[in-house]
């Protein structure tokens, strides 16, 4: 199989040649692997690994760099630099926002459209990653607007102001609609995978209420995910944490597929999650990076890598990737047996074995 019709028969719960993969990782983890293993850029290191999806992007317009040695985005968005797990990553401060005290405060912002992408950058991406699975995009409708105005302020607004919240939501849910639309006319409809970013869980529950959720979320992400089944692409979402009480709710919003499953957050059992959603969801990530990935030997992340072929990908609809991006504190040997070809035929060597 090709890599795209090997993530395609995957998602239409068909049964692959083996489990298709995907890459997520910091920066500073693909810079390693790349010194490691002595190759010369990204692209490389993706086939070397016979990863099987390749993300599209549009060319997003330069940082803005403020006092204090801060960056901003086009949204508004914040970050200053610090010093984890030995590198050094850029992590969130309150955004442009943080000071909003209505909705008249709110309009008066400089709100981006997507004339800010260049789009042109997609035809040739398009052209160099023929026979790819391809995903396109980094939407965000809940957390980015958090972000954009502070966390604590925002789950103010969501309890105390909710027309500041919908405001936000509805803003991001625009740009992101219109930015679909965009790229799938610059691709001719080339996209498979659409991807959305919102993180709902915590390690033990959800981040929100149900009622908050059902109110802030689902009918702003649905009008995201209707945009992507009218053009046949597949919606995925990208939730950390404990989401198992919301996947009803999420799949009749119009996910597809779900990343990364948190194995390590309460509920998030993979057999469980197949068993119960399996036949209406597929399953993105699944390889723990709290324990196995940084702490465990290579023979343990093979053995998790077969593990979770047998528990979720059985009978397709489930992508091989690591529980959230790779971090610098998971050892390049280890990454490598993620990537281990024979594991990924899953514990009988054929991918849809059934679990023991």
């Amino acid at each position: 199989m090709t890599p795209r019709e090997r993530v395609l028969s995957a998602l239409a719960w068909q049964r692959p040649d083996r489990a298709p993969v995907d890459y997520w990782a910091e920066p500073c983890v693909t810079q390693r692997l790349l010194e490691d293993l002595r190759l010369k850029d990204k692209d490389e290191l993706l086939d070397h690994f016979q990863v099987d999806v390749r993300a599209l992007s549009a060319q997003d317009p330069p940082l803005k760099d403020l006092p204090g040695g801060i960056k901003e985005n086009y949204w508004g968005e914040r970050w200053g630099k610090v010093k984890l797990l030995g590198a050094e990553e850029w992590f969130h401060v309150d955004g442009a926002l943080a000071g909003a005290q209505t909705v008249d405060d709110l309009e008066r912002f400089d709100w981006p459209t997507p004339d800010v992408f260049d789009y042109r950058p997609l035809k040739a991406q398009l052209e160099k990653y023929d026979g790819y699975a391809t995903r396109y995009g980094f939407a965000d409708i809940l957390e980015r607007p958090a972000l954009v105005r502070g966390k604590e302020e925002f789950f103010c607004d969501l309890a105390l102001r909710p027309e500041m919240a919908h405001f936000m939501v509805d803003k991001f849910t625009e740009f992101y609609c219109e930015d679909l639309t965009r790229a799938l006319e610059a691709t001719g409809g080339r996209i498979d995978i659409v991807l959305l970013l919102s993180d709902l869980g915590t390690q033990t529950g959800l981040l929100l209420s149900k009622e908050m959720l059902q109110t802030f979320f689902v009918p702003y992400a649905r009008k995201l995910f209707s945009l992507a089944k009218q053009a046949g692409v597949k919606s995925m979402l990208h939730s950390c944490g404990s989401v198992r009480a919301f996947i009803p709710e999420l799949i009749e919003a119009g996910v597809d597929i779900l990343n990364p499953i948190q194995v390590g957050a309460r509920g998030m059992v993979p057999v469980e999650l197949k068993e119960e959603f399996g036949s209406r969801l597929c399953f993105h990530g699944g390889i723990d990076i709290q324990q196995t990935l940084p702490r465990g030997s290579p023979d343990d992340v093979r053995r998790e890598v077969r593990t979770r072929v047998g528990e979720l990908g059985h009978d397709g609809g489930y992508i091989v990737c690591s529980t959230h991006n790779l971090q610098n504190d998971t050892p390049t040997d280890n990454i490598v047996a993620m990537y281990d070809l024979p594991a990924r035929r899953g514990p009988g060597g054929a991918a849809l074995n059934r679990p023991a």
